[in-house]
């Protein structure tokens, strides 16, 4: 009896783990199976998986078969199907970051969503340019080769997005201890640290004074052109004196020119 109760004991333990198992971080989802089962399949899937491992976080790619259509209804249906499919992938409450990428080879259209909008670990300008590149590398026609190429290139950019903008979210480290700056001893309980006005008026006085040289110089050459115009002065007014004072000499006359001339 316990031998025949001992398969059925361990089929629903083994279901059990199962379920619990982790699902891995990468996933591959070919719905079409436009990859087939071939070596390009099994290399995407690595690179996808890798890729995810690197980012830490949920990267999903589905491939899907749409045929071409009007440019913007195929891509508003294309972003409606992404937004669709991460809530049944259940990313959002696997981790708090994930990506899934939608691709329509046949349409030549992909889509990236992270279902927080522009605030995804990928932001909107590199998701547009990530799929914007990878429609361009495809087209109706493109092999199972060249798909595997240009989606294994489009999640390891995914990846490398996510971790750019993780390091600008990472709040800033301390400094170290050596480059802090100086930090002044603590005080005395006697002494009191000086208030804002008591620095500010400290550091006034403590301005160094104004050199008095140049106005020394001043002084001294006023003094000294003072000094030159009074001796100017009195040496002009002494010649002038003497000038005046001194008579020209009279010419004496002859005796026969006293009474006039004969």
């Amino acid at each position: 009896m316990m031998t025949l109760l001992a398969p059925a004991i361990a089929r629903p333990a083994a279901a059990t783990a199962a379920e619990t198992a982790p699902r891995p971080l990468g996933a591959l989802r070919d719905d079409r199976g436009l990859l087939g089962g071939g070596p390009n399949a099994a290399s995407l899937h690595d690179r996808v998986a890798g890729a995810a491992a690197r980012a830490g976080m949920p990267i999903v790619v589905v491939i899907v078969g749409g045929a071409p259509s009007a440019r913007g209804a195929g891509m508003a249906n294309l972003e409606e199907a992404a937004r669709l499919r991460f809530a049944e992938e259940k990313l959002s409450e696997e981790a708090s970051d994930a990506v899934l990428l939608l691709v329509a080879p046949r349409a030549g259209r992909a889509v990236l969503e992270t279902g927080k909008g522009e605030a995804g670990i990928v932001p909107q300008i590199d998701g547009r340019r990530i799929t914007a590149d990878l429609a361009r590398a495809l087209d109706r026609h493109a092999s199972t080769t060249k798909l595997a190429r240009a989606l294994a290139e489009a999640v390891d950019r995914i990846a490398d997005s996510a971790l750019a903008t993780r390091d600008r979210r990472r709040p800033l480290a301390e400094p170290r201890v050596g480059e802090r700056d100086e930090i002044p001893a603590p005080l005395s309980s006697g002494h009191q640290r000086p208030s804002a006005g008591t620095s500010h008026d400290q550091s006034a006085t403590a301005q160094p004074r104004r050199s008095r040289m140049p106005v020394a110089y001043g002084l001294a050459i006023v003094l000294m052109l003072g000094v030159a115009l009074r001796q100017r002065r009195r040496f002009g007014s002494g010649s002038a004196h003497r000038h005046q004072a001194t008579p020209r000499p009279k010419r004496p006359k002859l005796p026969g020119q006293i009474g006039g001339s004969c």
